[in-house]
């Protein structure tokens, strides 16, 4: 398995076929009946993964030209601006080649898009290219074909049963005048051809009939429509040697209607059905198993609806029916063999033909939305600059109401919601649909509602609500069913942001307890605010948020929306021991219960011993968790954590007096409890440390310990950011210290100030909807979660394999229960070692940097062979997230993997990232340690984290 790229391999081909004109090449004629299997896209992954390479080329799979073929055409887009990069072509008749290897010239270039053919004086049946390995960093897709160039012959207009098709009599079949959109569509905010910069037709066959209509899709990227569109007429021209672009129009991801081959051209879309036919086509990827590492795509309900609005013009204007028979995806035509128009816009046909039976392009896209009260005077509403960042209080909600200029400045989405994020929260409803319902929560009560985005209407639910004032209320958004990322949104009246995904610094609301719902099936926020505040409440998916609230959910999604507020009385805490100092060896690694305390007070002898402080904190550590404040300067307030609640507070450093802040609390058993601290003003990194009552390590920094009473689920240490959160499960309620610093005065042993700006709030909140509590960590097995980062499994939000195969969300690995222990279950395979042909000998892995042929090397060890080196023989590879602790924790990290049906377990390493998602499998493992596992290729196995530093090899 080539393991130095993952993307997905993908042939896909694109089924255009054309128009009446036809260029005369040498050679007998033939007509191009079949052009799908003579054109493929393949991306940079494809061509790393899945083409043969040499020291100074990659070369292509063949592609079968049945027809015949005599040009090879391309059209390339790079990463960024630059040269077309070398490619050559070769032709060959009857797998024997017919050419030498010959430079395509380039006939066409823009920024990143060329498009270069070479033509060939023999006729062949299949061709294959080269791309120089220098090259293919460079290269982003590639869309390339191989025959003979000009328009299907007469056969494709009689063969069509309709059409009047004729020529309009231009010598030579060239026509250098430009066609005008007609009147009666100019106006109707089509973009035209003059408009995006389109070459002039050379179309001679009018066919100015229509009675039918056919749906595509460009099997391309959807940024930069319209460079899109003027690459994809010169690749159709130049390459092709059609008289224009193939489609009459084309239609962006935002709506925009892009005006394609003149309409009263015939079109060149469907083979052998292009007489009487619009050809429509949508800009983008939009097939359920995507198309190479562009990935798939949900068309957004703008497009969806221009499409429509589109048909209904062009059925009134040529009257054709809006139904299944006169209105098809390219792939319902007779003949067709083809995905076109790709799933995801498949299954929305039938509602672009009703938008179409009810309105036009020269209707409203849709009624207005429904709106709540305004919260400020729209009066003035002209003299506002909306688009400005929040430089009148009514400019947000006049945006809204889409009565004033439109959000194009600072404001527009950026596609980051945060403290730093210029975002007008009102906004959303002006691009996305939405729906404004009420919700009442009374104070100290309870809400909630089970609500679905089944309708297709909305893509996002606003809630008009009363957050009471004084104790916390949480919002907990949890997904019920259907495949999407939950996020919460909550804005105040006037549109300034409260939440949006991460904190928002609101001068009247203190926010806590985030879960933002990239990554599992819940979103959840805890508000609290010293009096009554009007809010709106968005609920959406992140596909939504992510897309500017452009877009549409799928309609099986459902959630249950619920808001509570907590104002019960905190319980009264037991002072902390104050012991009996006198005969206590301080210093001695936890010698006593007593030590600690008395040590923190100062009344014994100091810690020069065994438990000094060491700058590291872990299972390994010989470290007295009291100790810290007989050295820093701590303030010890006692504090209550509320059971099944919410508990928050804002705090600072100051009055300089104090380095180390140190809670007495409560932590109430049961249901998981959240402990977070987030730095809300300062420089400075947030640092948590956590031990039970007699000083016992439960968290301490980055390394979780592993108590013998507390579970720990989640870590997010603070060193590379603004937040330090921990997650526990404690077995009963049971006392503890929360040590609330900085990472440079715990690097520091303590010593130290921290700057007397930073502020923090610190919050903890108890989950108890339900569900058992994980198993407390005991020998191999470390949980699912490790110092903020996951293993890999369903559904898990992923930058990284977004960034290497264009895919969001984690497709395989599923979490199962094995023992009382939460696992992630898939199919495994093996890599690296000698006999590994799958990998160049050059090739290292992606996270160690280790060449992966010399690794389980011999094939076949001794005992004491494979007792001397574990790492090289127990390593591991899965997609991992590289956000947040990048290679280095993975490098470091160690896992646990199980053979389900004999309970067989081995702890291996990562070093390399993987498998392909095409294969369908969720880890890669050693030749050996499947071996000692005893499972073969696709069989399933259990993976979770292992504690860090464990052994390597099979577990006795």
């Amino acid at each position: 398995m080539k393991r130095g790229q993952f993307f997905l391999c993908l042939c896909a081909v694109v089924a255009l076929a054309g128009c009446i004109e036809a260029t005369e090449v040498e050679g007998p004629a033939r007509t191009l009946a079949a052009p799908d299997e003579q054109e493929s896209i393949v991306s940079r992954g494809d061509i790393a993964g899945t083409w043969n390479r040499d020291e100074s080329w990659f070369f292509s799979t063949v592609l079968d030209a049945p027809v015949g073929a005599n040009r090879v055409g391309v059209l390339v887009e790079l990463d960024q601006s630059g040269e077309m990069p070398v490619i050559e072509a070769q032709l060959y008749e009857g797998g024997e080649p017919v050419s030498e290897w010959t430079p395509l010239e380039v006939t066409w270039s823009e920024t990143v898009h060329h498009v270069a053919v070479v033509d060939f004086s023999a006729i062949g049946d299949s061709a294959k290219l080269r791309l120089a390995a220098t090259a293919i960093d460079s290269v982003r897709m590639m869309q390339w074909n191989a025959v003979i160039p000009g328009e299907p012959g007469e056969a494709d207009a009689s063969g069509s049963g309709g059409g009047d098709v004729v020529a309009d009599g231009v010598s030579g079949g060239l026509q250098t005048a430009e066609y005008g959109l007609a009147t009666d569509l100019a106006d109707l905010g089509i973009v035209s051809r003059t408009k995006w910069g389109a070459r002039a037709t050379r179309c001679t066959a009018k066919n100015t009939l229509k009675t039918k209509m056919a749906v595509h899709y460009t099997v391309t990227p959807s940024t930069d429509p319209a460079a899109r569109v003027r690459a994809i007429q010169a690749y159709h021209q130049d390459s092709r040697g059609w008289c224009d672009i193939g489609y009459h129009f084309l239609i962006g991801v935002d709506g925009t209607i892009y005006e394609g081959r003149p309409l009263d051209m015939l079109g060149a879309h469907v083979s052998n059905n292009n007489a009487g036919n619009i050809g429509i086509s949508l800009i983008g990827c939009f097939h359920s198993s995507g198309c190479g590492s562009m990935g798939p795509i949900v068309p957004p309900e703008a497009m969806i609806e221009a499409a429509g609005r589109l048909m209904g013009t062009l059925s009134r204007r040529h009257n054709i029916a809006l139904n299944t028979d006169k209105v098809r995806g390219h792939r319902d035509f007779p003949g067709a063999s083809t995905d076109c128009p790709g799933d995801n816009v498949y299954v929305r046909l039938a509602d672009m033909r009703s938008i179409g039976v009810n309105r036009g392009l020269d209707a409203p896209a849709t009624e207005p939305p429904i709106i709540n009260e305004p919260p400020a005077p729209p009066a003035t509403c002209e003299s506002l600059t909306c688009g400005s960042c929040e430089t009148a209080p009514g400019c947000e909600w006049c945006a809204a109401e889409a009565r004033c200029l439109s959000s194009s400045s600072a404001c527009a989405w950026a596609g980051d919601v945060g403290t730093t994020a210029c975002w007008d929260a009102l906004w959303p409803c002006s691009v996305g649909t939405c729906w404004n319902p009420t919700a009442n929560l009374a104070a100290c009560g309870q809400w909630a509602t089970d609500n679905d985005f089944t309708s297709g209407s909305f893509n996002t639910h606003r809630y008009w609500m009363t957050i009471p004032g004084g104790s916390p209320v949480t919002l907990e958004l949890r997904r019920s069913a259907g495949n999407f990322a939950p996020a919460l949104l909550v804005a105040d009246r006037a549109g300034k942001v409260i939440f949006g995904g991460a904190n928002s610094l609101h001068p009247s609301v203190a926010v806590s307890n985030v879960t933002n719902g990239r990554s599992g099936d819940t979103a959840r926020v805890t508000l609290t605010s010293g009096q009554d505040v009007d809010v709106y409440v968005y609920v959406t998916g992140w596909q939504i948020l992510d897309a500017g609230f452009k877009g549409t959910l799928p309609k099986t999604s459902k959630y249950h929306l619920s808001a509570s507020q907590n104002c019960a009385p905190p319980p009264v805490l037991e002072p902390p021991p104050t012991g009996v100092c006198s005969g206590l060896a301080c210093g001695q690694c936890e010698g006593s219960a007593g030590c600690s305390w008395c040590a923190a007070r100062g009344e014994c002898a100091d810690s020069a011993g065994t438990c000094a402080w060491s700058g590291e904190v872990g299972t390994m550590a010989c470290w007295d968790a009291l100790w810290p404040c007989a050295v820093a300067t701590c303030w010890d307030p006692t504090v209550s954590f509320a059971t099944c609640g919410t508990w928050s507070r804002n705090e600072d450093y100051s009055s300089g007096s104090f380095s180390v802040h140190r809670y007495f609390a409560a932590l109430p058993g049961g249901g998981p409890v959240t402990i977070r601290m987030q730095r809300t003003a300062g420089t400075y990194a947030p640092a948590l440390l956590i031990t039970d009552r007699a000083g016992k390590m439960i968290v301490g920094g980055e390394a979780v310990s592993l108590h013998p009473d507390v579970a720990v689920t989640n870590v997010v240490s603070g060193r590379t950011g603004a937040t330090s959160e921990v997650t526990l499960y404690a077995n009963t309620d049971m006392n503890v210290y929360v040590y609330v610093t900085s990472w440079a005065i715990l690097d520091a042993n303590f010593t130290g100030s921290i700057p007397t700006s930073a502020k923090y709030s610190l919050s903890a909140v108890q989950d108890c909807s339900g569900g058992t509590a994980p198993p407390v960590s005991t020998g191999t097995y470390a949980g699912l979660t490790q110092s903020g980062s996951e293993i890999p499994r369903f559904g898990l939000y992923n930058p990284t394999l977004h960034s290497v195969l264009g895919v969001w969300n984690e497709p395989y690995g599923e979490v199962v229960d094995y023992n009382g222990e939460s696992w992630v279950r898939g199919s495994v395979s093996s890599f690296g070692g000698p006999n590994d042909t799958g990998v160049s000998s050059t090739e290292t892995g992606a996270v160690s940097g280790e060449n992966l042929r010399g690794l389980n090397n011999p094939l076949n060890p001794s005992a004491s062979a494979l007792a001397a080196n574990p790492n090289g023989y127990y390593y591991v590879a899965m997609r991992w997230n590289y956000t947040p602790g990048g290679t280095s924790f993975w490098k470091a990290a160690r896992l646990t993997v199980k053979n389900p049906s004999t309970g067989k377990t081995i702890v291996v390493r990562p070093v390399d990232w993987g498998p392909n998602t095409n294969t369908a499998r969720t880890l890669d493992l050693s030749p050996q340690a499947l071996k000692d596992l005893g499972l073969q290729t696709d069989d399933l196995a259990l993976v979770a984290f292992a504690p860090p530093g464990t052994t390597l090899g099979v577990v006795p």
